[in-house]
């Protein structure tokens, strides 16, 4: 959902938290909170990034600090899944 707040895992597996722009064929679309404000604004920002939706997961302040942050974190796929199931 555009706006969301949520923790991706990077190509190293460092956890990034980031806001969702757009999902689309199995990707989740992603800025960080500045360029986010900028594209939604028509300002000049970059590109949102991609993400495959497996890497993409629903932000959690509590899971975030546990010992293993993956382990409590929801994916963001099931939140995609239920989204579509009630429409």
């Amino acid at each position: 959902m555009r706006g969301q707040t949520v923790v991706c895992k990077d190509f190293t597996g460092n956890l990034l938290v980031r806001t969702v722009w757009e999902n689309s064929a199995g990707f989740v679309f992603i800025h960080t909170d500045e360029q986010f404000s900028a594209h939604q604004n028509n300002f000049p920002h970059l590109a949102p990034v991609g993400f495959p939706i497996e890497d993409v997961f629903l932000h959690d302040s509590r899971a975030l600090e546990s010992r293993d942050p993956w382990k409590a974190l929801i994916p963001y796929s099931e939140q995609a899944r239920s989204t579509r199931e009630v429409s």
